[in-house]
Order: C-alpha cells, then structure tokens, then sequence
C-alpha cells in the first residue's frame, strides 16, 4: 500500500515540476484568460497530463548537461539494479529459531537481586 502511495506521489510530483516549468505559477497571478470557467473534462486532463509530462521529459537541469530522460533512464537502472541484489539477498538468507530462556533473575527471591546489583 505504502508503495502505491509513494508511486502516486511520484507522479504527481512528476506533474508538478512540469507546471512549474511550463510557467503555471505565472498563468495563475495573470488569472485565466478563456471565458472563466474550469474544464475538467477526461479528455483536458489527459492532454494536459501529456503536455506536462513531455515538459518534464525534455527538460535539461543546466545548458550542457544530461536531458532529463538520461537521468530517469539512469535511476531506473539503478532501482532495479539495487532491487535485484536485495532480491537475491534475501533469497540467500537463513532464518534461525532460538529457543530463549529465561533470565537468573527471573526466578531469585528479592536478596539475590540486591546482591546481584550491589
């Protein structure tokens, strides 16, 4: 469950940074433009999801440097990379069960105890 939420979370997030990018902030102050009323039609929010999302992909942090698929490219290949390996090192692992007994003292009268600590 938690996972799901974190993958939602991402996403949004993913969302997010596109409309700062895409200069939203801005288009909010200015106020909108069309005729005042919000469009929340499926179709509006898949093209601008898709809008958002080809922003964020083709997005470059600083002139020069890695496109920013590059970089999702590269954190996808470490994800799996280090969940394989926690993968093969729990399929390795050997669980042991210990019998646990109890302590002395659990079973001393109260002068035991008072030696015990003196």
């Amino acid at each position: 469950m938690w996972r799901i939420l974190g993958l939602l979370a991402a996403l949004i997030g993913l969302s997010l940074a596109g409309w700062f990018i895409g200069g939203g902030p801005g288009r909010v102050l200015r106020g909108n433009q069309g005729d005042g009323t919000l469009h929340l039609t499926l179709s509006a929010l898949a093209s601008t999801l898709a809008r958002q999302t080809s922003v964020v992909w083709s997005w470059t942090p600083a002139p020069g440097a890695a496109p920013a698929r590059l970089l999702f490219a590269l954190a996808g290949v470490l994800t799996i990379a280090i969940a394989s390996a926690r993968g093969h090192v729990r399929r390795r692992r050997r669980y042991v069960r210990l019998r646990i007994e109890v302590y002395r003292t659990d079973r001393a009268d109260a002068e035991a105890v008072v030696r015990m600590f003196d």
